[in-house]
Order: C-alpha cells, then sequence, then structure tokens
C-alpha cells in the first residue's frame, strides 16, 4: 500500500514538472529551455532516488549484449535516416551550429535524456511482476515528455490535422518510448541513454537534415526500434537454451571493432561531417563530364581558393546545384561566381555568393547513383510526391 502511494506520488509530480510545465512556460524560450527544465529533471531525479528503492533484481540475461545492441542500432538509425536524404534530399539543420549554439543544444538536450532515463529506470525497477501498470503509466507520461507544446500548437482541431499529429508526432514517440522502457526493464538507463546520446549529438552538430517527408521518415522512427527488439528478444530466447557471449576471443573482439568503425565512418559520411560527401546527379546539365545517374564527391573548401573552371557546388533557394565557374566578378560586397552547366547555353541566371558555396567537385563514381533516382521517381510518380529538381539527393 505504502508503495503504491509513493509511486502514485512520482508520478504526479514527473506528470506536473515533466508535461504540464512545459506548457505554462512555452513562451519564456531560452530561460525554461536552459535554466528552468534542466534545474526541474533534476529535482525530478532526486525525489525519484529519494521515494524508490531500486530493486536489485535484474530482468536481463546480459547487460553488455543490450547495451552493445542499442549502441549499434543507435548508429544504424542514425545512418539509415541521413541515407534517406540520399533519396528526398537534404534541408538546412534547425539548430544553431556555432560554437555557443552547440555548447548550447547540448545543455538543453543532454542533461534532460540522462536525468529523464534513469528517472525511468528507477520507477520501471520499483515496480514488479504485479504492477506492470506502472511501467505502462510511466511509459506513458515519458511519451508526452517528448511531445513539444509547440508541435502540439502547430495543428489545428480539425480530423485532418489530428491524425497527421497522431502519426507524425505522437506514434514515433510512443514507438519509442515503449522501447526505452523496454531495455530499462531489460538492462537499466545505460542502454536507454546509450541509444539516444549519439543520435541527439548528431542532430546537434550535422549542417543538413533530410525533408520532412514524414511518411518515409516515420518508417526509420518506428523500424529501428523494433528490429532492436527482436534482436534483443532473440537473444533472450536464446539465452534460455544456450550460453551465448561468453565467448570474447581476439576474433570476436576484432569483429566488433572493425563493425563500429564502419558504422562509424559511414554515419560520418551520410551526415556530411566528413570533408568529403556524396552527391548523387540528377540532370545531364554537366555532360558529358558528369552524367545523370553519376555520384559526384564534393570536398568542403573556402570560396577564396575557388578558381575559374571549377566545378563547386552551392545553394540557390534550398536546392543544391552543380556547375562549373565560369567567371568571378569582385565587388564591394566580397566575390561574385558565375556559373554554367557544360552542357547548358547559358549562364545561371542568378549569381553565386560565397556563403552559398558547399563545396569543390573533386571526383565522381559513374552510375551508381541510378537506385537513388529509382526511388525519388517512384515517390513521386506512385505516391504523388514532388521533389524540387536540382536538390542534393
Amino acid at each position: 500500500m505504502q508503495k503504491n502511494k509513493t509511486g502514485i506520488i512520482l508520478f504526479v509530480f514527473i506528470f506536473v514538472i515533466g508535461v504540464l510545465l512545459p506548457v505554462f512556460l512555452f513562451e519564456t524560450g531560452k530561460i525554461y529551455n536552459l535554466v528552468i527544465k534542466p534545474l526541474s529533471w533534476l529535482f525530478l531525479l532526486v525525489l525519484t532516488l529519494l521515494f524508490s528503492k531500486k530493486k536489485t533484481k535484474s530482468y536481463n540475461f546480459d547487460k553488455k549484449a543490450i547495451f552493445e545492441i542499442s549502441l549499434m542500432y543507435s548508429l544504424i538509425y542514425i545512418i539509415l535516416y541521413y541515407s534517406l536524404g540520399l533519396i528526398i534530399g537534404y534541408s538546412k539543420s534547425p539548430f544553431d551550429r556555432s560554437l555557443l549554439g552547440i555548447i548550447n543544444n547540448i545543455w538543453i538536450f543532454i542533461p534532460f535524456i540522462v536525468f529523464r532515463e534513469i528517472i525511468r529506470d528507477y520507477i520501471i525497477k520499483f515496480s514488479n511482476k504485479g504492477e506492470k501498470k506502472l511501467i505502462i503509466i510511466i511509459t506513458l507520461i515519458m511519451i508526452f515528455t517528448d511531445i513539444s507544446y509547440a508541435s502540439f500548437e502547430a495543428y489545428s482541431s480539425s480530423l485532418a490535422d489530428i491524425i497527421e499529429f497522431s502519426i507524425k508526432t505522437f506514434l514515433p514517440a510512443a514507438c519509442l518510448n515503449v522501447f526505452l522502457s523496454y531495455i530499462c526493464y531489460r538492462e537499466s538507463y545505460k542502454s536507454s541513454i546509450i541509444y539516444l546520446i549519439p543520435i541527439m549529438i548528431i542532430k546537434i552538430i550535422t549542417p543538413v537534415f533530410p525533408y520532412d517527408l514524414f511518411f518515409v521518415l516515420i518508417i526509420v522512427d518506428l523500424l529501428i526500434p523494433f528490429m532492436a527488439f527482436l534482436k534483443i528478444e532473440n537473444l533472450y530466447t536464446l539465452s534460455s537454451m544456450v550460453s551465448i557471449y561468453k565467448k570474447n576471443d581476439f576474433k570476436s573482439i576484432l569483429g566488433k571493432v572493425l563493425g563500429l568503425m564502419f558504422l562509424v565512418f559511414t554515419l560520418l559520411f551520410t551526415t556530411r561531417l566528413l570533408p568529403i560527401s556524396p552527391i548523387v546527379i540528377l540532370s545531364d546539365s554537366m555532360a558529358p563530364y558528369i552524367e545523370r545517374g553519376d555520384i559526384a564527391l564534393i570536398k568542403k573548401i573556402e570560396s577564396s581558393n575557388i578558381k575559374i573552371n571549377d566545378i563547386i557546388e552551392y545553394r540557390i533557394d534550398d536546392v543544391y546545384v552543380i556547375h562549373r565557374v565560369v567567371n568571378i566578378k569582385k565587388t564591394d560586397k566580397g566575390c561574385e561566381y558565375i556559373t554554367k552547366g557544360d552542357n547548358n547555353k547559358s549562364v545561371d541566371s542568378k549569381v553565386v555568393l560565397p556563403n552559398q558555396i558547399n563545396g569543390k567537385f573533386i571526383g565522381y563514381v559513374p552510375k551508381m547513383g541510378f537506385p537513388t533516382i529509382w526511388i525519388r521517381e517512384f515517390l513521386e510518380e506512385a505516391r504523388g510526391l514532388k521533389i524540387k529538381e536540382g536538390d542534393r539527393i
């Protein structure tokens, strides 16, 4: 009885501070995000540690295995999510990427993730097999802590908007939090934190995001947690029959290290954090030098190092273009670059400014981009999706 009262008190505090407080303090903006939010979740953490006694009973079969799976699928999520940009196009990151902006965003999101997952873990361990309702309740509350008031306010009360909100915002948050509660139940907050933090860090520091085509991106939001769940459950089932994850010989360790290195490299490549990034060519405007379906490699470069005859990637009105520099004009405001597609009859109608340049063309892989083009065409024709021609894909 006393335990139930303690659980109810904790749930009330978490709901009021974690869900209702952001609604009332939404308009305070930075004050809430930088000060009130971290302190309020720290208060909830202290309260949870004081009033709940974490059970020592373990629900897992192998903590290390679950931790590794969580990290692996976190990296897979990032790679798959940003690789979608190769199909549906990239847009500029909404996050401030200045040093101060990155520090502020890390402070806003990372302590919240850590505090919340420890709270989730303690409450789940505080429950027992006869009180699964506590796990369900805390999961529901945590779902709403992931849904910002701003995202809810953006929709009207029409049925269409409610359906779109449910699919675009609520469903991914629900799927994620069910999975996080599950891995806390099987292991601890360490696995849920290691799943979330790499995803959040990459979102904060990467310069691009895939275009917000929710019916495409939602596949990743639902698929990866489900795949990780199946992987853990499969290993859990096998562990009841056979002893696994006991052998850590050199080959096993080497395989894990090489696999992790490959995932990290692919992650950096697809999120455009490496100096060189891939682009699928959509048109023949640069033919015959670069043709439709080729994958161009673009290297980051200072605009001051660009010369006439260089091929550059630049951005105009959310459209990425790869054309050759045919002239450079010096003005009082700086350089202006005149560009032209090799296969076009005239120069481009708009000049390119230094802040629009993303990099310089350094090479290409012939014809390897056609699968991406075919998927784009399927989305455009079969699904009625219009993707701007010339977008970086």
